[in-house]
């Protein structure tokens, strides 16, 4: 018995040329990553004199996320509702062990690596896969975000007892 050799998988026109026009976009999403990086650099020195220590302080260098599926994007989405800052990076089709999907690459602060990459790690699935070296948060579970946990304007006033006694203006 001789086994069939899988069909080689390539990438359609459209991806192609939608390829094309992703690249068209990568100089934006690099001096957008330079921006954020400069702002970050910014921070990170106002903080450093604010606590008044000497020296001049630059942050690391940023870490690269690289995701792989049919919507790697929700990622960001994920990121934003646990507070983790990101950069924009590049979005285009590539073939991955014999499958067709988006690779999404996007930097993140070295010192919020680890904890973004355990927060994706824990909504990895079906929309995407994490094809970056593991952090060392990688499997830890994280309860939900701050945000989330807080109740909102309108419900902390429905909780608020309402005032006994006059209603009225005495006068």
């Amino acid at each position: 018995m001789s086994e069939v050799p899988a069909k080689k998988v390539e990438l359609s026109r459209q991806q192609q040329l939608e390829n094309m026009l992703f690249s068209l976009g990568a100089a934006g999403a690099m001096l957008g990553a330079l921006y954020w990086y400069v702002n970050l650099c910014m921070h990170q020195a106002a903080k450093h004199m604010r606590d008044k220590k000497p020296g001049i302080y630059l942050p690391k260098k940023p870490v690269t996320i690289s995701l792989f599926g049919a919507n790697p994007t929700q990622a960001t989405d994920i990121l934003k509702s646990y507070s983790v800052t990101y950069a924009f990076g590049l979005v285009r089709w590539v073939i991955v062990d014999n499958r067709v999907g988006l690779q999404f690459l996007f930097l993140v602060s070295s010192a919020q690596f680890d904890y973004a990459d355990g927060v994706l790690a824990q909504f990895e699935g079906e929309s995407f896969e994490i094809h970056s070296n593991p952090g060392r948060k990688r499997g830890q579970p994280f309860g939900t975000p701050f945000a989330a946990r807080q109740p909102t304007k309108h419900q902390r006033q429905a909780t608020k007892q309402a005032k006994m006694g006059r209603t009225y203006k005495a006068r």
